[in-house]
């Protein structure tokens, strides 16, 4: 996790951020900045989470998204039943579907049918 990345990524969530002016705070934005800075540096994932936070946010009538809203949007976008079983796999299990989205990229497939 660079500062320099950090700070893009921040840039980027408050200039998307500006027209719902009010409605994040500024140390949730710098949570989603830190995530997802530490982990991909792609700012598409940290405007997922600001929308997941949203979404948490107004689920639980709160018209501000904080940081804890941040954090259970993280939580629950990287603890669904699929990725804890993606990331509980056995080592020949994983490499088993790297060998397939391989062969989706390659053939163009977005989806299989069995």
């Amino acid at each position: 996790c660079t500062k320099e990345g950090q700070e893009r990524a921040n840039g980027i969530l408050t200039s998307r951020l500006e027209m719902v002016e009010g409605v994040f705070a500024p140390e949730a934005c710098m949570l989603a900045a830190r995530k997802v800075a530490a982990a991909s540096g792609d700012a598409r994932r940290a405007l997922d989470i600001c929308r997941h936070a949203l979404d948490v946010a107004e689920r639980e009538g709160s018209k501000h998204v904080g940081s804890i809203h941040i954090q259970k949007a993280i939580t629950s976008m990287y603890q669904s039943v699929k990725t804890k079983a993606v990331t509980q796999a056995t080592l020949y299990q994983k490499l088993f579907l790297k060998a397939v989205l391989g062969v989706f990229r390659r053939k163009g497939v977005e989806e299989a049918v069995y």
